[in-house]
């Protein structure tokens, strides 16, 4: 098993899918703008494949394209965010045993991050909300005028401020985006098979481990 006799010190969680089952909520809220305007909907499915790379990646997937313009993508960004914002907790939840790897990571001294692709302010009040006992070094989503994953530009401002090497630390994630970014910023890319995307996906864009359960992470961290 790849990985299995290296000793890592940190770990960088991907937040949609891979922490949080969000699919529900954000597939409300955005068919909720989409409603909203008269455009289709989509379902949960569909969603799962749309998500990963920001909110306003899926807009534009949602906006027809014969009506599509910068202005009406930015109107209904800002309506989604709003409409999330009041209801991101109606049915999401942990995934089942993230709460105890949480746990056992946290009992091991092993520095714990997120970065996600959901806007910043999203990012850290779910995080807060969900896990009001972990003690995570650094909590990051979209910020302006700092690229989204795969672009492994956040991922080594978290290294930096967690101060580790990217040898020392693992990624976990449950898409194809998580796992470019993690080869892309050196670090140990695990793919997450309980979220959104399949296991060929994460295999075909770098992960070096898949993992069924949670729980399986922490023979990393011994």
């Amino acid at each position: 098993m790849i990985g299995k006799n290296k000793i890592y010190k940190a770990i960088i969680f991907d937040l949609d899918g891979t922490l949080l089952d969000t699919i529900e909520d954000l597939a409300r809220c955005f068919n909720a703008v989409a409603l909203s305007r008269g455009f289709p909907t989509f379902t949960v499915n569909e969603y799962k494949l749309l998500v990963g790379r920001g909110a306003e990646n899926v807009i534009r997937n949602i906006i027809p394209n014969n009506s599509i313009n910068e202005n009406l993508v930015k109107v209904c960004l800002a309506e989604f965010r709003s409409t999330y914002s009041l209801g991101y907790q109606v049915h999401t939840k942990p995934y089942t045993h993230i709460e105890k790897l949480l746990e056992v990571l946290t009992e091991r001294r092993i520095a714990c991050s997120v970065l996600s692709n959901k806007p910043d302010k999203e990012t850290v009040e779910c995080v807060r909300y969900f896990f009001p006992g972990i003690p995570f070094r650094c909590i990051q989503g979209q910020k302006e005028n700092t690229p989204l994953k795969p672009d492994p530009q956040s991922t080594n401002e978290i290294l930096k401020d967690m101060q580790v090497s990217a040898e020392e630390t693992v990624f976990l994630g449950d898409t194809g985006t998580d796992m470019q970014t993690a080869v892309n910023a050196a670090v140990f890319p695990v793919g997450a098979l309980w979220g959104f995307r399949s296991e060929q996906e994460l295999i075909q864009y770098g992960a070096k481990k898949l993992i069924s359960d949670p729980l399986e992470l922490a023979d990393l961290f011994i």
